[in-house]
């Protein structure tokens, strides 16, 4: 669903890729089960699920950061 989000939305997310990796080619990997998934894909997961993502990261370092979904 995310991919497809990325690929339906691209204009919102083009600005992430570069020559190095397509929107399209990241989109394709994405889909494909076991692949690792980096943040490039959490915005998109949100919007496509309308749900919001807080992220906490460890090592007692407590960093919340929101994606609010446009509703």
């Amino acid at each position: 669903m995310a991919a497809k989000e990325l690929i339906e939305n691209k204009e919102n997310y083009q600005e992430e890729f570069d020559d190095s990796e397509s929107l399209k080619e990241y989109a394709e990997k994405m889909i494909c089960d076991g692949e690792f998934a980096d943040a490039r894909i959490n915005l998109p997961m949100c919007q496509s699920q309308n749900v919001n993502l807080k992220i906490y990261l460890g090592d007692n370092h407590f960093e919340t950061i929101n994606i609010n979904v446009q509703k």
